[in-house]
């Protein structure tokens, strides 16, 4: 890597940390696990064009509190509404060395907003009545599933299951059963609701660039094949999306909380935010049951880490939630497929980071040599060039000309050292992205006192050892093509550059003091063997 190269990604490194995602995330807090107050069942009437007022009497069922497990996940489920509390993540500890797991909770506020609270509006022809909050009675109650029942007058029932699905997922059906002599209109709502934290910070800035920025909650949805991701502190007041939901959820940077809506389909999506409370609904279009018959609403909910190989397993382009940006995440991906591939053979990803970083260089090391000639040949033609520019001084278009003869005769390209490092640049953005975002880093160790590969060095030791391997680089690099002010500038770049990793993950340091010393050895190699 030259001079001009380092003097680019170190600039471009300096616009990402200010501008991009912050790097180090707070760790989610446990949740207070405690019973939370019976939500209150009602129903409320609504009128219809000339309906019978009817204001149906208060449910007196108890809200009883439950957890289905399984050896991944526990959930906690409240009878009223057979609603979702929260998740508590088995395999993952709040920080490292802690007992306490990452609990996923679905906020403190309105029970009705609670994910799989579902809100029935029924059409009788002569009334229309809004139900929420069924008082279901738990009427069968195992580890990994339950079964639950709420008779409205009766006149209907619902019957709803829950059961735990692979690891992370939780499967629910509804059967709703049509005691009457008439038809009844269904029109239903599934919601999802988030708490966000009192007083949210924003994400840019120098905050972000020092790594001092908690992990912000994103909105992320997919509506039309269409996958759309917002942060949550700026939502507005209330956002509608129109067409086929193929899911919504929220996330933060390596957790993922998503409702997939599976039969019927939710023909609409809308987001409100009041104060600092986030909500969610999946609205389905209107149902018909007929006497004596029964309809039957399903969805799945998925609470669960955010590893790439997992997502594409649950299908509907999960794994896009990982945010690996727009652009740069077709190459990001197979890169992380690599690193887990690497991690398969050497278990330990330290070891598979500096593995991936020279399999990259190597494959890079042919546009490197390119570059090494292409700046050879500019610094053999500096002493005629400098006369050229002393004799056409006063005409620029005739300088340029002359010069542009000039590379023609001795077959130069004045582009040929920015080609490769255009080639290199995105390649070193989507690891920086991968090493940023990924799972599978989190709580990592690599050797020595590198005990997480997400965090910084709590001892500065590497970031300070790239610094060096960096002014060392440095030195082997000929600046005799390069504008004085920009070779002065490049003098200090070691030390800005060390002084940012400071703050940032010890994977990212381990990758770019890896990737600057085989660049040091791919330097003294070329400046050996090569000749123009």
């Amino acid at each position: 890597m030259d001079q001009k190269t380092l003097l680019a990604i170190v600039l471009c490194v300096i616009i990402w940390i200010v501008f991009m995602p912050s790097p180090s995330p707070r760790p989610p807090q446990p949740a207070n696990t405690s019973a939370p107050a019976a939500a209150s069942p009602e129903a409320e009437a609504v009128l219809a064009p000339h309906p019978t007022e009817v204001q149906p009497a208060p449910s007196t069922i108890e809200d009883r509190v439950f957890t289905l497990r399984n050896d991944r996940q526990e959930v906690e489920v409240g009878s009223i509404g057979g609603r979702i509390l929260r998740v508590r993540l088995k395999d993952f500890a709040t920080e490292l060395g802690k007992e306490t797991r990452v609990v996923l909770d679905y906020g403190s506020g309105s029970e009705v907003q609670r994910p799989l609270n579902w809100v029935f509006k029924l059409d009788q022809g002569d009334r229309i009545v809004r139900l929420r909050n069924l008082g279901y009675v738990v009427r069968t109650e195992e580890p990994d599933h339950a079964v639950l029942e709420y008779d409205f007058e009766g006149l209907l029932t619902f019957t709803k299951r829950l059961a735990l699905v692979g690891d992370y997922g939780v499967r629910e059906t509804i059967d709703i059963a049509n005691h009457t002599s008439g038809d009844v209109r269904i029109v239903a709502e599934c919601p999802l609701h988030y708490e966000l934290p009192a007083t949210p910070q924003s994400s840019g800035g120098c905050m972000r660039m020092m790594g001092q920025v908690p992990d912000i909650p994103n909105l992320v949805v997919r509506v039309n094949e269409t996958i759309e991701r917002a942060e949550l502190a700026s939502l507005e007041a209330t956002r509608h999306f129109e067409g086929r939901v193929g899911w919504m959820g929220v996330d933060s940077k390596y957790f993922l909380s998503v409702i997939r809506p599976t039969l019927p389909l939710a023909q609409s999506l809308e987001f409100t935010k009041e104060g600092n409370r986030v909500s969610g609904l999946l609205r389905y279009g209107q149902r018909d049951l007929l006497p004596g018959q029964q309809v039957q609403f399903e969805t799945s909910m998925w609470a669960g880490p955010k590893e790439i190989e997992r997502l594409q397993t649950l299908g509907d382009n999960l794994e896009a939630t990982i945010d690996l940006g727009d652009w740069l995440g077709p190459l990001a991906r197979p890169i992380l497929k690599l690193l887990r591939w690497i991690h398969s053979i050497v278990p330990n990803y330290g070891l598979a980071i500096i593995l991936l970083t020279i399999l990259v260089k190597l494959l890079l090391f042919p546009l490197n040599v390119k570059q090494y000639k292409s700046m050879k040949a500019m610094q053999k033609l500096q002493p005629e060039i400098k006369l050229l520019r002393e004799r056409f001084q006063d005409s620029k278009e005739k300088l340029n000309a002359e010069m542009m003869d000039l590379f023609k005769r001795h077959k130069v390209n004045p582009m040929g050292g920015c080609l490769p490092l255009l080639l290199q640049m995105p390649i070193f953005f989507a690891l920086y992205r991968v090493l940023f975002n990924s799972i599978e880093l989190r709580h990592e160790p690599f050797a020595f006192w590198i005990v997480d590969l997400s965090s910084p060095d709590q001892y500065f030791i590497s970031p300070l050892l790239m610094g060096v391997m960096m002014f060392i680089q440095q030195r082997m690099t000929p600046t005799t093509t390069m504008d004085p002010t920009q070779a002065k500038m490049l003098q200090f770049m070691p030390v800005i550059f060390t002084l940012f990793m400071l703050a940032l993950p010890s994977g990212l340091v381990i990758y770019i003091l890896t990737n600057t010393m085989v660049s040091i050895l791919q330097q003294w190699w070329i400046n050996k063997r090569v000749t123009v």
